[in-house]
């Protein structure tokens, strides 16, 4: 497919393609940049997200396990970006690893902005929100399933922010439902 868009073939589409043009428009993004569309360039492609998301992965271990040593911290992002089924898709021209990277740059964004003081979370700005809005699309564009991350992603981040500014306790259970199920 990236092949067709380096062509300049835009409206050719395969029909056994079932996902978003996402990493083939990046594709030929990448390859118009080098001037070469071969698949070494297309397989490089994804050296990108390979090397982001260990560093994305501890960023975010860290934030959520604030009291974790580094070494921890490192060994478990070391770990989950080998994971057998994320760590072959590096080497490939597949939408896995630009896909899970960028919902990993979405949690990260979205998390970082409610790790400000209140006042800076209840009011993001231009910048933050247009990065935020980046991040959802190309997750979504890469693989379309990621909606469903998207929206957990934005969900959390709102119970997050409405915590932040004192409108939710994230520790009492939520009106009525533990007493509904124990009758």
């Amino acid at each position: 497919q990236t092949q067709a868009y380096c062509a300049g073939r835009w409206s050719e589409w395969d029909e056994k393609i079932t996902t978003f043009p996402g990493l083939y428009v990046l594709g030929f993004a990448v390859a118009w940049l080098r001037g070469s569309c071969d698949l070494p360039t297309l397989r490089a492609v994804n050296l990108a997200p390979a090397l982001a998301m260990p560093w994305l992965l501890h960023a975010l271990l860290s934030r959520y396990h604030p009291h974790a040593s580094r070494a921890d911290l490192a060994a478990n992002a070391a770990v989950l970006t080998l994971l057998p089924t994320l760590f072959f898709f590096h080497f490939l021209y597949y939408t896995d690893s630009a896909a899970t990277c960028s919902v990993l740059w979405l949690l990260w964004l979205l998390d970082s902005r409610n790790g400000d003081a209140p006042r800076t979370a209840a009011h993001p700005t231009l910048a933050r929100r247009l990065g935020e809005a980046c991040a959802a699309a190309a997750a979504i564009g890469f693989r379309q399933t990621n909606a469903v991350w998207v929206a957990f992603a934005i969900a959390s981040s709102a119970l997050r922010e409405l915590h932040a500014v004192g409108r939710l306790s994230l520790h009492e259970p939520f009106p009525g439902s533990l007493r509904v199920l124990a009758s």
